[in-house]
């Protein structure tokens, strides 16, 4: 809706009403002279353009919604910048065109798909492009000169037209009004005709595939941007922007930490190419090099190498004597967090062991291994998280019993379906706002949120799909067996998680339990999906104490 300021709500105008059950609508600000109006599903996007100088104009579509398409638009000067999956860059590219001519048909390559590259965002300045990446798996940041890349194209285009035509006045004025329509008619292509395009440029990359050739393995043209890529300390596992709203600035701020690093800030000069370190949060007493922090790769069932970062006390014997703690997410292409949470201090410093499972489903390695882990590959995830927790015990890190796995929302159904298969090799089990009955959920089109999520989770339509999501379920695969102890939350305001699941889980695993360990359930009524940020540390210390009482417990047992 548009509202002018002063005027009764009466007035206010629908710009664009979005009747797709599975798309969500968005609004974001561009350089200032156009707000985004976006709307995405799972697996397609379709923006249009609201001018901030004239906003009585009508919207400005940039490419009708297309299957398997999406893009993300950005402005400055008169030009596009979009960052795209088309033509099969399944780690998204960087595309340009005209602001005229917005459809994909005149979409360029400016930055196109790297191998072992997945761009994860895009902020556009004046003068600079800056690309949020992961580079085989870790973060990092890379920067394009859009002015030197304009002027370059504009020697490329004058160099062409040189050697077509020594002069345009050389041109007879047949000639002359026949390029003035070619124009014409490039700057009005309908809708019809930028459909057209797609499917023959979906034709050419599936010939291209077929060829053996995928878009990262393609020569790359003559005319590549000169990328810069950031040096930051080999540490560096968490690179997050800071607040940059000037579309004008020279410096970009960036935050840089790791799990055992507290966060260090940068700022980027974009004349200069100079990152200068600001400084950083200092925590009293706290030595970053007591600890060890390692990214491991672990081997699948399937042999996928599956990141898991590993961090404890420098010195600590491997020997199995350790508790540990096994966190995972692995869901909508969102990568698990590896900055600096002060609160894990209190588990370290007590010899714990902490790993960070990025398996399948999640966005560490790019599009591809979020899509090798969804749907009716939502399997791989779980079976990433064993194959973790496995490695921990093989290597010494823990042993059978002693370690703890935590996961929120989306992730608890990995806990979830975890604690059924192997209740004997867990210490306990915290699962915040778990989708642990996510079968009856998907199986309820009338709720808010199912069918967007069919693009993640799969439509159980489709009878695979359903099997599939049978055999997940925590819910529906509880069993008669001694679990370890669980701590699992719920909200009665909660949108995206309904409060009922969790309950219905919880009361359903407590008629199964034949152990001696609790099965506790923390209700709350007002705080939604997300915790209070006020509450975050109170949370922390309550799921911290829940932790350390389950090992001391188990210790007292075992010395008996």
């Amino acid at each position: 809706m548009k509202h002018r300021l002063g005027e009764q709500q009466e007035k206010d105008v629908c710009l664009l009403q979005e009747d797709n059950e599975d798309c969500f609508l968005a609004l974001a600000m561009t350089d200032g002279a156009y707000v985004t109006i976006n709307s995405s599903s799972k697996t397609a996007s379709e923006v249009h353009l609201l001018s901030c100088a004239n906003p009585d104009q009508p919207l400005k579509l940039v490419q009708p919604r297309t299957a398997n398409l999406e893009y993300f638009v950005s402005h400055s000067q008169g030009q596009l910048y979009i960052l795209t999956n088309a033509n099969g860059a399944a780690n998204y590219q960087l595309m340009t065109a005209p602001l005229h001519t917005p459809c994909s048909a005149h979409w360029r390559p400016l930055v196109p798909e790297q191998l072992g590259t997945a761009v994860e965002d895009l902020e556009v300045y004046a003068s600079h492009a800056v690309l949020y990446e992961r580079q085989q798996g870790r973060p990092a940041v890379s920067v394009l000169n859009l002015l030197a890349q304009a002027s370059k194209a504009a020697e490329s285009q004058q160099h062409a037209a040189g050697v077509f035509q020594d002069s345009p006045a050389a041109l007879t004025s047949k000639q002359q009004q026949t390029a003035h329509v070619a124009v014409e008619e490039c700057n009005a292509v309908p809708t019809s005709q930028c459909q057209q395009h797609e499917l023959e440029q979906k034709k050419q990359h599936q010939q291209q595939q077929q060829a053996g050739a995928t878009t990262a393995e393609r020569p790359q043209a003559a005319q590549q941007p000169q990328l810069t890529t950031l040096s930051f300390p080999s540490w560096a596992l968490s690179i997050q922007p800071g607040a940059n709203p000037d579309h004008h600035t020279r410096t970009v701020r960036l935050h840089v930490a790791s799990p055992v690093h507290p966060q260090h800030v940068y700022d980027y000069h974009l004349d200069t190419g100079q990152l200068q370190l600001l400084g950083a949060e200092q925590l009293h007493g706290h030595d970053p090099e007591q600890y060890v922090c390692q990214v491991q790769y672990v081997k699948a069932a399937d042999g996928t190498q599956v990141p898991l970062t590993v961090l404890h006390k420098k010195g600590m014997p491997l020997n199995g004597s350790h508790p540990a703690l096994l966190t995972v997410y692995g869901a909508y292409g969102i990568s698990l967090e590896t900055g600096f949470e002060p609160e894990r201090l209190v588990l370290l410093d007590r010899g714990w062991v902490i790993a960070l499972a990025h398996v399948r489903g999640g966005g560490e390695l790019g599009r591809r291994w979020h899509a090798a882990g969804r749907s009716l590959h939502k399997m791989n995830s779980l079976t990433d998280l064993e194959a973790c927790l496995d490695h921990l015990l093989q290597q010494g890190y823990s042993r059978k019993g002693l370690v703890g796995v935590q996961a929120a929302s989306a992730g608890g159904l990995l806990v979830g379906a975890l604690l059924n298969r192997r209740p004997h090799d867990l210490l306990a089990a915290i699962l915040r706002v778990p989708f642990v009955d996510f079968l009856t959920s998907m199986t309820q089109p009338e709720l808010p949120l199912t069918v967007h999520e069919y693009g993640e989770w799969g439509d159980p339509a489709d009878p695979a799909v359903l099997q599939q999501m049978r055999e997940l379920c925590p819910y529906q695969n509880i069993k008669t067996a001694e679990y370890p102890p669980v701590l699992a939350t719920c909200s009665a305001t909660d949108p995206r998680v309904p409060v009922w699941g969790p309950a219905k889980w919880v009361a359903k695993s407590r008629q199964h339990q034949i152990g001696p360990s609790p099965i506790l359930l923390l209700s709350s009524s007002d705080t939604g999906h997300y915790a209070h940020e006020a509450d975050l540390l109170e949370n922390s210390a309550l799921e911290y104490a829940f932790l350390i009482d389950a090992f001391q417990k188990k210790h007292h047992i075992n010395a008996k």
